[in-house]
């Protein structure tokens, strides 16, 4: 089973995103003790080389990954399931024919249009043929629901068969409606609230950052499964700052 999806399943996951292109980061970030780490390739700095060292970095860890994969880039997301990737999460999802198609996308044929390559890491370099067969299953297909018109369609994006995980993005939500940042602004409190009530009704998981001025407990409270609870650089940041805090 995929692992991400099963320890969703099992309960409140708590995560954090990677941004900079390092194995060495994943070993840290995984050797803490998160539930999962995202690797982010639409804000963040890595290319497949580096994706390929972090998942290295992850082998024998339990720790799933969730690749953010940029934009609609499907090349690449495929590159990355037939580098054994089994968790994909895409940004700005808008329409249900848009979730539709990410789904698909990410399937062999007869369920979807993704190409059959040999030789194949996923396939432990041709000595795991059965991948083939397993794969459209062990899937997960995650979208983000990170606008005001992806909120509106988030009744029928969740309906899609085949979506597993919903991501609620509040900072580009607040930036759609020209709020960017303003998160306890009313219209975009009203609007991550449209988008939490849609996917808890449809009973598809849901997660997000933890949004500001909130606990992981409150959150957890609200309906969310996966919590991405900080980031590299944001847990770097803040212990080299209270370094220059030390007397001197």
């Amino acid at each position: 089973m995929n692992e991400l999806k099963r320890r969703l399943s099992a309960g409140a996951v708590i995560g954090a995103i990677q941004v900079l292109p390092c194995a060495g980061v994943t070993e840290v970030l995984a050797a803490a003790g998160l539930d999962m780490l995202m690797l982010d390739l639409e804000h963040g700095q890595a290319g497949m080389t580096e994706v390929l060292h972090q998942l290295r970095a992850l082998q024998g860890t339990g720790v799933p990954a969730l690749v953010r994969v940029p934009g609609r880039d499907m090349v690449l997301a495929n590159r990355l399931q037939d580098a054994g990737v089994d968790s994909l999460l895409f940004p700005a999802v808008e329409s249900a024919e848009d979730a539709r198609n990410l789904v698909r996308a990410c399937r062999y044929p007869p369920a979807g249009t993704r190409g059959a390559g040999g030789g194949l890491r996923a396939t432990r370099y041709d000595r795991d043929l059965d991948y083939y067969s397993n794969a459209n299953e062990k899937m997960l297909v995650a979208v983000q629901i990170e606008t005001a018109r992806g909120v509106d369609a988030a009744p029928d994006i969740c309906q899609v068969e085949g979506i597993d995980l919903v991501v609620i993005g509040p900072r580009d939500l607040s930036a759609s409606v020209g709020k960017l940042g303003q998160f306890e602004d009313s219209e975009v409190a009203a609007l991550v609230e449209q988008a939490e009530r849609a996917v808890h009704d449809a009973g598809v998981a849901m997660g997000s950052t933890i949004y500001p001025g909130r606990t992981a407990a409150e959150m957890i409270a609200r309906g969310h499964r996966l919590l991405l609870a900080g980031s590299d650089v944001g847990l770097l940041g803040r212990a080299a700052r209270t370094l220059c805090e030390l007397p001197r």
